[in-house]
């Protein structure tokens, strides 16, 4: 079963990311650098991202976000893959390309 998160298409934090609470999760157990399935219910367009930070203390989920795949259900043919090349892209910084990293999680970025 696919990890589900719904998106607010409004919110972006870091960059080109976004977040959204644990309740918006369904269909399995977040983890980080996990590859998902996101939704924005309003317009019902479906694409892929990935987890890149879990903050338990404040119940928030981050995440990478390949906006290009969003698309209608009908059309989007979405399957989240867990495609090391796929979160590498996801996980560069717009401004400069370089993967923001520490050990095997993504590190909060510092400017």
């Amino acid at each position: 079963m696919t990890v589900r998160v719904s998106i607010d298409l409004n919110v972006r934090v870091r960059g080109n990311h976004t977040y959204t609470g644990l309740e918006d999760v369904s269909g399995g157990i977040a983890r980080e650098r996990m590859a998902v399935e996101v939704h924005e219910e309003e317009s019902g367009l479906v694409g892929r991202g990935y987890i890149t930070e879990i903050d338990e203390d404040r119940q928030l989920v981050y995440l990478a976000v390949e906006w290009d795949s969003l698309a209608p259900p009908s059309q989007a043919g979405v399957r989240a893959t867990s495609s090391a090349s796929s979160f590498k892209r996801l996980s560069q910084h717009p401004d400069d390309g370089s993967l923001v990293r520490s050990g095997n999680h993504l590190a909060k970025l510092s400017r």
